[in-house]
């Protein structure tokens, strides 16, 4: 599944487990805790990073119910979104409890979590879930944007264009090596373009 990139449903579907999808979820959950609980972070290389990610999204994609559970289990007082709090008292501005933690603050992380996000993303075009696609880099809605923004026709057709030249989007192992992804600390949102 990890290998090349796949969703839990085309996954299911390659390998006809629709009777079985509750079995498979459980065992995926078990080794995403194997990965995230017992490999200390000090000694996981990138791709365990990369996995335990991957792993991490495609839970709460289909089913965040688990992932909310086991940390629940984990913490009697779990808040999704929210560190517990120390010395009985939360320090943070009113509202902050439900903000997500700042992911820029681990290079590491950040760069598996943005090439989960782009590959996520990838996929989806490339089978031509359009709509996926747009949902997992968070577009806004046609009518919040100007003329140029991206809708599934748009993706529809740059995926048409992209075949003119190319047989298919790679997702093997090498096609995902992290040697291709180059992140640069210091952009600012606005001058990403």
């Amino acid at each position: 599944m990890f290998e090349n990139f796949r969703s839990f449903a085309e996954y299911v579907l390659d390998y006809e487990l629709q009777r079985s999808e509750g079995l498979l979820l459980r065992h995926l959950n078990s080794v995403y805790k194997v990965l995230s609980q017992t490999v200390p972070d000090g000694v996981k290389t990138y791709e365990v990073t990369e996995m335990e990610l991957y792993l991490r999204t495609l839970l709460r994609q289909v089913d965040s119910s688990l992932e909310d559970e086991w940390e629940r289990m984990r913490d009697p007082d779990y808040r999704p979104f929210a560190p517990a709090a120390r010395r009985g008292e939360d320090p943070r501005p009113p509202g902050a409890e439900t903000a997500a933690p700042d992911i820029t603050r681990d290079a590491k992380r950040f760069t598996a979590a943005i090439r989960t996000r782009i590959f996520t993303f990838l996929r989806a075009w490339a089978i031509g879930d359009h709509a996926a696609a747009l949902d997992a880099v968070d577009a806004p809605p046609p009518s919040e944007t100007g003329d140029d923004a991206w809708t599934p026709a748009r993706l529809r057709s740059a995926v048409e264009d992209y075949r003119v030249d190319h047989e298919r989007v790679r997702f093997d192992p090498e096609a995902r090596n992290v040697r291709h992804t180059h992140v640069e600390a210091g952009i600012a949102a606005g001058d990403v373009e």
